[in-house]
């Protein structure tokens, strides 16, 4: 028996909460293989994630633990659920998901199966609006939807499983010390790709990771993430934590800058070019493609200044 933690780690009052525990807790026939984690990383304790934890194990009699992390940031925040964690599979899972009923054994499975230290699953786009005709299959990775194939797949660099639905043994996040907490938090904007930083170490290491297409679950895409400016948001985003995430701590920021400005510089001019050239020519979906890859760009360059002049 595998018996998994399936943890998810919410920064406060999201109206998604309670559906996603709901449907965490409707397991079938694996109540004996894993719990249930809520780590309340919200600025402000306002009850509102315990609340909802304890009515939904009132309501449907399955146990739901609830522990609070006071430092902000997700990195924090999965950390407290590997100390708190029963398991010996550690599954993180989006305050906002709609998780298959059959998850759980699924993911038991994978493990059972395979030598596998990290599982991620399929993720389903849960469309809050109608998908706008600018939106290509090369940006929903920029909403967390992932789809690999119908077979079971090993990951490698840059194709890792996505956050919203993936597991660590927790022997395995131990030993490579958890999640990194210089990605955001504390006040800091808020980064992404701290579990592709686990994921790239974990390779490094020898270990394998697996992609489970039958370990699903559905995403919901709000309206509000339907929209060119979220979609350039992220793609700074991106950018930025790609900078920090290739300092390391072993190369100097500023030898960085000097290296690869220039490359990026030139790569700004060019995406920018062809974004004009498609906004001339009116083809959004091209416009909306190149545009991440210029924002991307951009993002990554500034980071990279910001932190050649703190010295790092």
């Amino acid at each position: 028996m595998v018996l998994i933690t399936a943890a998810i780690c919410t920064a406060g009052e999201r109206s998604t909460l309670e559906g996603s525990l709901r449907t965490l807790v409707a397991q079938e026939g694996a109540l004996s293989e894993f719990e249930v984690l809520v780590v309340d990383n919200s600025r402000e304790d306002k009850g509102f994630v315990s609340g909802v934890s304890s009515a939904v194990a009132r309501d449907t009699g399955v146990p739901v633990r609830c522990v609070r992390e006071l430092q902000v940031g997700l990195g924090f925040a999965r950390n407290a659920a590997i100390a708190a964690a029963g398991g010996e599979v550690v599954a993180f899972l989006d305050d906002d998901v709609v998780v298959d009923p059959h998850w759980a054994t699924e993911l038991a499975t994978a493990y059972r199966e395979t030598d596998a230290a990290a599982v991620g699953g399929k993720i389903e786009a849960i469309w809050g609006a109608p998908r706008p005709p600018w939106l290509g299959d090369e940006l929903l990775g920029y909403l967390s939807i992932l789809d690999y194939g119908p077979e079971r797949t090993w990951c490698t660099n840059p194709g890792y499983p996505f956050g919203a639905n993936i597991s660590f043994r927790k022997e395995t996040l131990l030993e490579l010390g958890g999640f990194a907490t210089s990605l955001g938090g504390g006040g800091a904007p808020t980064y992404l790709m701290d579990e592709i930083d686990v994921c790239r170490r974990l390779e490094r290491a020898g270990g394998h990771i697996l992609y489970a297409p039958t370990v699903k679950v559905g995403h919901i895409v709000p309206p509000s993430r339907l929209t060119r400016a979220f979609f350039m948001n992220r793609a700074v985003f991106l950018g930025r934590t790609t900078a920090r995430m290739g300092c390391g701590g072993s190369v100097l920021s500023r030898q960085r800058l000097l290296k690869g400005l220039p490359a990026a510089t030139w790569r700004v001019a060019a995406h920018g070019g062809r974004c004009l050239w498609f906004t001339v020519t009116r083809r959004e979906r091209q416009l909306a493609s190149e545009g991440r890859h210029l924002a991307w760009n951009l993002g990554w360059m500034w980071e990279t200044i910001l932190l050649a002049g703190r010295g790092h």
